[in-house]
């Protein structure tokens, strides 16, 4: 008996050393926490100095301050906006910018440490000129006075969160997709060299309803896999402007999960699940008048892979309704050399 009540007081010594130990970095986390609000709350325009001296553009910043999500704070600025370097327009606008706290590394290290970001109701407006090149309108890093390591800014944080982003987004090459994207949610998350991402958008109503999709990329050995899949995908409007051996898609809907690896600029292997219906197909030129190919249903699976100095392309469960006719289910399999044999 003397040796459990011997056991049971140094167990409850331990337990309250370890509950004296919890408050003491309860109280220094609230300590620092109230330091690090009041020092932020005052410096909201050096902040905006700062950051207008990184990117070379004008930055205002609405408010400042340390807001509390569940048990965790994270440093909150308001009503943010980016302005042309004449302030006539903004480039860019944020309603909210959450950066998160490491409690334990800011202990740890004495000063603030950040772990994660949260940007909602993001307002760009991006364009694909006709060199090809994807920028903001209005915005240029090129210009920036100051060369920074991208890469290594965004690798300090271990994940950004995007909620409400509005992109409207005008392609001088590919005109039907222009249009507003919504992006609902998505996340970009790391560990050492590995980056995740994965999300929701919503559609221009030109081209569809949503779209989701999963990226994994490990930029030490450049290697990726990707994951897409999209609901009422209108064939129609996207193939307007093209024709494959003049034949040209008038109109259709397609659901589509479509998903790929590879490394690098090289592809590796893809895979579409396919539903296609209420399509129609039509040659783009003739001497006689053609009638329109009325696909009511399609629906297979493809695989591309790449084998060495070939491919394979291969289809399965193919299944085809076609001007209320039904179609075997079939599939094929064909491969290709690089040499074209």
């Amino acid at each position: 008996m003397s040796f459990i009540r011997r056991s049971v007081h140094i167990a409850s010594k331990q337990i309250a050393y370890l509950v004296i130990i919890l408050l003491v970095l309860l109280i220094t986390s609230l300590g620092v926490i109230y330091w690090l609000s009041d020092a932020v709350e005052q410096r909201q325009d050096e902040i905006a100095t700062w950051a207008s001296e990184q990117i070379g553009y004008p930055v205002e910043i609405g408010a400042a301050g340390i807001h509390w999500l569940g048990l965790l704070p994270k440093v909150q600025l308001e009503s943010v906006k980016i302005f042309d370097k004449n302030l006539k327009r903004d480039i860019l606008s944020l309603d909210d910018l959450y950066v998160g706290l490491d409690i334990v590394a800011s202990l740890t290290q004495g000063e603030p440490v950040l772990n994660d970001v949260t940007l909602t109701g993001l307002s760009l407006s991006l364009e694909r000129n006709e060199s090809g090149i994807i920028q903001v309108k209005g915005f240029n890093l090129a210009s920036s006075s100051n060369d920074q390591d991208w890469l290594g800014w965004v690798k300090i944080l271990n994940r950004f969160h995007l909620q409400s982003i509005n992109i409207n987004y005008d392609d001088q090459l590919s005109t039907e997709l222009s249009g507003t994207y919504h992006i609902t949610n998505a996340v970009v998350s790391h560990q050492s060299d590995l980056w995740t991402s994965t999300g929701n958008i919503r559609l221009p109503a030109s081209l569809g309803q949503q779209l989701q999709f999963q990226v994994q990329a490990n930029i030490e050995d450049s290697s990726w896999q990707w994951q897409l899949k999209t609901k009422n995908l209108n064939l129609g409007h996207l193939a307007q402007h093209y024709a494959w051996q003049d034949i040209v898609v008038e109109q259709g809907l397609a659901d589509i999960n479509l998903s790929g690896t590879g490394q690098g600029s090289t592809v590796d292997s893809v895979t579409a699940e396919l539903q296609l219906s209420k399509s129609k197909i039509m040659p783009q030129k003739g001497d006689g008048i053609a009638e329109p190919v009325i696909i009511d249903h399609l629906m297979g699976t493809f695989d591309w892979q790449r084998q060495s100095n070939s491919w394979q392309l291969a289809g399965r469960n193919i299944q085809l309704y076609m001007n209320d006719d039904e179609w075997p289910e079939t599939g094929f399999t064909i491969n290709k050399n690089e040499d074209g044999t």
